[in-house]
């Protein structure tokens, strides 16, 4: 397992995500703009069955059926 610090890459691309769920008016839980933002600086595949992941542009989000 690797460990992916959080940086300010990550925290710009936080801040980028809030303005664009606000402008939207498609409010996530906060920790899952982290979670976000995060793939977005890892571009990594986000994995998740909770669809306001879909409310995010540019993310690599990998529906999971719920179970």
């Amino acid at each position: 397992m690797a460990f992916v610090p959080v940086g300010p890459v990550t925290a710009d691309r936080y801040s980028r995500v809030m303005t664009a769920l606000k402008a939207k008016g498609r409010p996530i839980p906060i920790n899952d703009v982290w979670i976000a933002a995060h793939e977005m600086e890892t571009g990594a595949d986000l994995v998740s069955a909770d669809n306001h992941f879909g409310y995010v542009d540019g993310i690599a989000w990998v529906r999971m059926e719920a179970s």
